[in-house]
């Protein structure tokens, strides 16, 4: 078992911690990337719902002028402009509410709300878009002899255009209203990221780096106790080696003496028989 404060602890914290620190930075940004393309869905829910609103007034006036052209000709390219109105409104209707995948760019699924909007009353936008839809094909279908002001289709079709902005307009508040939330959802995320980056730095200080410096210190004060030891020995040494000269030095002086000694010795046992 590995034992704390180690070598092998210490490493082994050290890649713990680094891992945990980049699996919080990949996470928190795959979090991130993933709201950014919620928001940019809702603005494009939030363009075409607006879309729309300008594609229902501009069908309500292409209906208005095709009753009032003159001429063969002028009515055909009216009625060509309506239909093509028309078209392009049943795409977005059908991207706004999720019934077409291919539709770019992709918009987001209907929350609960919308879904309210779309079906329930006092609104119900899908039932009142649909009978529109019909209305604004019915006003362009019209023969030369039926069209005019008084139209029943061009009198339906204009009684239905108030409550259609309504409804409309409902819908781009309640999608602004969701994009708000995803902006709010994306500050507190950015905020749990970066105190929680914080707080994984501040353990791996406590965790990691403390034992870390403690070692270090601790290693620091070994190794200044070996130098005294070693500047101990070599003082010791030193003094050894200059009592081993002054011995040998002694040594010498008394080799020397000794020998004149010894012949006054001799010479003096010869005098004295």
């Amino acid at each position: 078992m590995t034992k704390p404060g180690s070598s092998r602890w210490i490493t082994a914290t050290y890649v713990f911690a680094l891992s945990a620190v980049a699996a919080l930075s990949i996470t928190s940004y795959l979090l991130l990337d993933h709201s950014l393309d919620a928001q940019k869905g809702y603005a494009a829910a939030i363009n075409v719902a607006g879309r729309q609103r300008r594609l229902l007034k501009g069908t309500v006036y292409l209906a208005l002028r095709l009753v009032n052209d003159n001429g063969g000709q002028a009515r055909a390219k009216t009625k060509q402009a309506l239909l093509h109105e028309i078209l392009q409104m049943e795409k977005a209707h059908s991207a706004l509410f999720g019934r077409d995948p291919s539709y770019r760019p992709q918009l987001p699924q209907p929350s609960k709300s919308s879904l309210k909007i779309l079906s329930e009353p006092p609104l119900s936008l899908e039932r009142w878009i649909r009978v529109y839809f019909k209305q604004a094909r019915l006003v362009a279908e019209l023969s030369e002899e039926k069209l005019a002001a008084d139209a029943v289709e061009l009198k339906a079709l204009m009684r239905i255009e108030p409550a259609l902005l309504i409804g409309l307009e409902r819908m781009v508040h309640q999608l602004q209203h969701e994009s708000e939330q995803i902006d709010l959802q994306q500050s507190r995320l950015a905020l749990a990221v970066t105190v929680g980056i914080c707080l994984a730095l501040v353990c791996i200080g406590v965790i990691l780096f403390r034992p870390m410096v403690q070692r270090i210190e601790h290693d620091q004060y070994a190794l200044l106790e070996a130098e005294d030891a070693e500047r101990n020995l070599r003082r010791e040494q030193l003094q050894l080696e200059r009592i081993t000269v002054a011995g040998e030095m002694a040594a010498t002086a008394a080799q020397e003496i000794r020998t004149p000694l010894n012949a006054l010795g001799i010479s003096a046992q010869r005098i004295t028989r």
